[in-house]
């Protein structure tokens, strides 16, 4: 007979030998795994935000944040398996040499985009909608003004949007103040 520790500290004797559970891998890894398995069947490769949308299919226990959190930095995470050809592009290793060649392992789309220019519409357009969005819709500040051009004289030296967050007169705690200058872009070849 051999004695057998209990996870509360007592011993007793038994005749069979504890067994060890075997570990299981845990979610995190499970999405991991599946994110690879995904890459490795698309040659194209997938934004992070594509990612997150076909894991969430697999993983409905696990919300959007926490599948964002698990496949964030899958290039350094696993390095032999993925990386990133250019910024907000994962792809499997096995495509590597795919990517080397020129435009012809491009996506049909991304191609179809680098040939087609979008209709010129004015920078000077999107100020004031800038301004609302950042004020309404994301709520980053509490009052935006529309600058742009060549309000201050010098163009270079004028922010687009100019927008202020301060905390509310009815905040417990008032933060500090914050200035946020912003520069719009129509023209999306430039990014």
């Amino acid at each position: 007979m051999s004695r057998v520790p209990y996870a509360h500290g007592d011993t007793s004797t038994s005749t069979t030998p504890q067994q060890v559970p075997k570990r299981r891998p845990n979610d995190r890894a499970r999405v991991r795994t599946d994110a690879v398995l995904l890459l490795e069947h698309k040659p194209e490769g997938m934004t992070f935000t594509q990612q997150v949308d076909k894991l969430r299919l697999g993983h409905i226990t696990r919300s959007i944040k926490s599948i964002g959190n698990d496949i964030t930095g899958l290039d350094r995470k696993v390095p032999e398996k993925v990386y990133k050809p250019t910024r907000g592009l994962y792809r499997h290793t096995k495509f590597k040499e795919q990517a080397q060649a020129p435009d012809s392992a491009l996506e049909p789309s991304l191609r179809a985009r680098k040939q087609q220019r979008e209709p010129k519409v004015p920078e000077e357009k999107y100020y004031g909608l800038f301004a609302a969005w950042l004020t309404d819709e994301l709520e980053e500040v509490t009052h935006a003004i529309p600058l742009g051009g060549n309000t201050f004289r010098d163009r270079w030296g004028t922010p687009d949007v100019l927008g202020k967050y301060e905390g509310r007169r009815s905040d417990v705690v008032k933060g500090m103040t914050c200035i946020v200058a912003a520069e719009v872009k129509a023209d999306t070849t430039i990014c």
